[in-house]
């Protein structure tokens, strides 16, 4: 549901693209590029032990892999590389975010070498807006077909 407290064409636009807003349901579709994460020549697989967690902690972290499993857009692995898991409490809505610790295999990546974009080209390009938003984008990671 839209607020009323917005315009009618950005009311519009929301419906337009409601899909976007969904909570995603199974793996992304196979795109015609493959992505890849380049390890650094001779790197051998992480594997991490899980942190010790509280029993609320872990019955959480365990509820969460169960709904990402049944709705898809997660699914089992035999994979040699670990990584912990993380919960970090979500204050405005009292929930907990899944992340998965990953500072141990991204020491063995190879670095991008592309520039971080300057801020000043972004704030001319917006200088004109009137309409900002902040988004939840949980689903975006998961549209990421690797």
């Amino acid at each position: 549901m839209v607020p009323a407290n917005i315009p009618p064409e950005i009311q519009q636009l929301i419906q337009d693209f409601a899909v976007v807003f969904e909570k995603p349901q199974g793996l992304p579709p196979p795109r015609s590029f493959a992505h890849q994460i380049p390890l650094l020549p001779g790197a051998k697989p992480v594997f991490i032990r899980p942190f010790r967690y509280a029993v609320v902690i872990k019955d959480e972290i365990e509820k969460q892999v169960s709904e990402m499993l049944e709705s898809g857009i997660i699914q089992h692995s035999t994979s040699p590389v670990s990584s912990p898991v993380l919960l970090v409490k979500k204050k405005k809505y009292n929930t907990w975010r899944f992340c998965v610790d990953y500072k141990h295999s991204n020491a063995l990546t190879v670095k991008n070498v592309y520039l971080v974009p300057v801020i000043d080209k972004f704030q001319d390009e917006l200088a004109k807006a009137s309409w900002f938003t902040t988004l939840n984008l949980t689903a975006g990671y998961h549209q990421v077909y690797l």
